[in-house]
């Protein structure tokens, strides 16, 4: 069992809180600009990016981190993350 680091989770979350909201800002100032869209294209690009780095680091490898038994699950969830996304740039 990992030990408990209660000072760095508070600080993670912190971070991923001021991530969310600096993404969500610059997603707004360029929905006046740019397509809905494209934003949310190049934002998932980068965050896609992201993810497999750190899959490609798990030990099993990465087929072990992206398996899933919910396909379907996943992909509806992954709709509606992008259908919030684009309603909170359009607003």
């Amino acid at each position: 069992m990992r030990e408990q680091n209660t000072l760095a989770g508070i600080g993670l979350m912190v971070t991923a809180t001021a991530v969310h909201a600096v993404q969500d800002g610059i997603s707004r100032q360029l929905g006046g600009d740019y397509s809905v869209f494209m934003i949310i294209w190049v934002r998932y690009w980068f965050f896609a990016a992201f993810v497999i780095l750190l899959a490609l680091r798990r030990p099993e490898g990465f087929r072990a981190a992206v398996r899933t038994r919910h396909p379907v699950l996943q992909m509806a969830r992954a709709a509606l993350l992008v259908a919030t996304t684009c309603t909170m740039i359009v607003s």
